[in-house]
């Protein structure tokens, strides 16, 4: 997961002590996952079989970032916070595929589909949603010498309708579309997109130099 945002800071007042700013400004986020499930079959007198079914999922969020920050000092110390809200779209993709290879008296073959990813969703698939992402970041600091800070912080995110690799899979399989490939039958597993909120949570510790 990554990211990065960018914002215009307007100061609008001071109460109980603090200063208050608006903020406005962009935001982007990425999330990936990836998941591989292999499978191997040694049937004695007959031969062996391995198959191996893989998801990937790619999550790209694009959206204005609206909130909100302010700071209190008493003496050497300062605490500051940030409060966020971005509206936007994220745009899914998924990558499916799967293959089976059987191994019978020495002679080896490779076919599409594997157990969970067979002809019916393998592929590439997309859409985009409507998503939100909160955000909560704190921070507390100690100047220890002139425009010299030591700063420690908390940050907290919450982003909805994030496409994991989990979130691909449809446990419905037509055995008749696993390989060898009879035909027949209803198509599944079929491409589906259940996606899911990604909390992420950070703390970081370091030296401000205020010039």
């Amino acid at each position: 997961m990554l990211g990065f945002d960018t914002h215009y800071r307007q100061y609008i007042g001071t109460w109980s002590g603090q200063q208050v700013s608006a903020l406005i400004g962009y935001r982007y986020l990425r999330s990936s996952d990836n998941l591989s499930i292999p499978e191997a079959i040694n049937a004695v007198g007959f031969g062996a079989f391995s198959s191996i079914d893989s998801f990937g999922a790619t999550s790209n969020f694009h959206g204005v970032d609206l909130g909100a920050a302010g700071e209190f000092k008493r003496g050497p110390w300062m605490v500051e916070w940030r409060g966020t809200l971005a509206l936007g779209a994220v745009f899914n993709s998924a990558a499916i595929n799967g293959s089976t290879t059987a191994n019978f008296g020495g002679g080896v073959t490779t076919q599409p589909g594997g157990l969970l990813a067979l002809s019916s969703n393998i592929g590439n698939f997309s859409q985009t949603r409507f998503s939100v992402v909160p955000e909560l970041a704190l921070k507390a600091s100690y100047q220890f010498a002139p425009r010299w800070r030591l700063v420690a912080g908390y940050d907290l995110l919450y982003w909805t309708e994030v496409q994991r690799a989990g979130g691909l899979i449809d446990t419905a399989v037509n055995p008749n579309l696993a390989p060898p490939a009879a035909g027949g039958g209803p198509l599944r597993p079929m491409p589906v997109f259940n996606t899911s909120s990604l909390m992420a949570q950070g703390f970081n510790l370091g030296v401000r130099y205020n010039y």
